[in-house]
């Protein structure tokens, strides 16, 4: 299940409730520029990074969702100072993962097409430690054109809870058989 924020004494009740709801609680922020901006700025991650937009019900919740259950509840209780915080702690790191995300590609991509055909897909799956169910399903794949865009990737290792969660299994893998565990 998704992560709770701010462990479990939530104050605010607001931590898996839709972004629009939550606009309705902030109430006018016309009286304070910093909060508006907080609340705009929230707003833009979450639509171009909707695996951020915390339902609870994540299978595998994004290390970011915590910061932006938290910038949300600061927004609820009037904390501008906090939420300007965890706002800009979001946006850095989502600028680190997506440069990441961008190499990860980019490496898997052999023949710079700017998307991954099944060869290419087959090998990032064998890569990461799946095995050929998940490749012929072609998952990341949501136009079903048999390609992998690189926003197709994007999307697919947010909602794996990020590049360092998608490459757990890999890191694993590879720890038990430097040790002889594999």
């Amino acid at each position: 299940m998704g992560q709770q924020c701010c462990g479990s004494g939530n104050p605010t009740g607001f931590s898996g409730a839709s972004h629009e709801e939550m606009l309705k609680q902030f109430g006018d922020l016309s009286d304070d520029a910093a909060m508006a901006a907080v609340v705009a700025s929230l707003a833009q991650i979450t639509e171009e990074h909707p695996y951020l937009k915390p339902m609870g019900t994540e299978p595998m919740p994004h290390q970011l969702l915590y910061w932006v259950r938290r910038c949300r509840e600061c927004i609820i209780i009037r904390n501008s100072t906090e939420a300007v915080s965890c706002v800009e702690r979001i946006q850095r790191s989502l600028n680190y993962e997506m440069a990441q995300i961008k190499d990860a590609f980019r490496r898997f991509d052999a023949d710079s097409s700017g998307h991954l055909d099944q060869n290419e897909f087959k090998y990032l799956c064998a890569y990461i430690g799946w095995g050929e169910e998940e490749a012929q399903a072609m998952i990341m794949d949501l136009d079903q054109d048999q390609k992998v865009s690189y926003e197709e990737f994007q999307l697919f290792v947010g909602h794996m809870g990020g590049l360092q969660a998608l490459f757990e299994n890999r890191r694993k893998r590879v720890a038990n058989k430097n040790w002889g565990i594999w």
